[in-house]
């Protein structure tokens, strides 16, 4: 009887860790729970009040070299362009902002604390990323329509077939800088509304 007990308790957490793994790696379903709350709106608004806080890092691991990313993504709903050639565009969260490169780094010297007072020239630092030296990109991600388990990231151009795990979007795509793990973590926001009325 123990024998038996032991082989259902068993298989029923077989089976609980089946699902879970089964669900960590749906892109689908992480993507469906993102766009959902990306398109709330107020009542009466025709404007959504809610968007995704994404965080990209990525490296090369034949280098010394990373990039850090923060940016605000929207929901855009799919559309059907029918000229001049017939094209589907499907839903997708979208942003633009400006991304970090550890090769251009932020040194100078901390003048004017209470340990280096003005004229001195100490406290030199380094930083990893320079703040002021930054690139422009596009990042767009949609759901993958033949497999639950990837998600289509798409990175100034750079096309990543991505899987999902424990929050994370994760990658390797290849660009101008060369092959790069692409890894983007999500948070979601409310927005202080500006109410267009519907």
């Amino acid at each position: 009887m123990k024998n038996f007990t032991f082989k259902i308790f068993f298989f029923v957490l077989s089976l609980g860790l089946f699902s879970q793994a089964q669900s960590a790696g749906n892109c689908t379903a992480m993507l469906n729970n993102l766009m959902a709350f990306a398109q709330t709106k107020p009542e009466q608004c025709a404007v959504p009040n809610k968007m995704i806080e994404m965080t990209m890092t990525t490296n090369i691991n034949t280098e010394s070299f990373a990039s850090y990313t923060i940016a605000r993504l929207y929901h855009q709903p799919g559309s059907f362009n029918p000229f001049p050639f017939p094209i589907f565009f499907p839903e997708n969260l979208r942003g633009n902002t400006n991304t970090l490169y550890s090769n251009r780094k932020w040194s100078g010297r901390l003048e004017g604390t209470n340990d280096c007072p003005i004229g001195l020239g100490c406290n030199v630092f380094m930083a990893p990323f320079y703040p002021f030296n930054n690139n422009n990109l596009s990042v767009i991600i949609t759901k993958n329509p033949a497999d639950a388990t990837l998600a289509n990231v798409n990175v100034q151009g750079v096309n990543i077939k991505a899987r999902c795990d424990s929050g994370h979007i994760y990658g390797f795509g290849t660009g101008r800088l060369g092959t790069q793990l692409y890894d983007l973590t999500f948070k979601k926001v409310n927005i202080t509304p500006v109410c267009v009325p519907s």
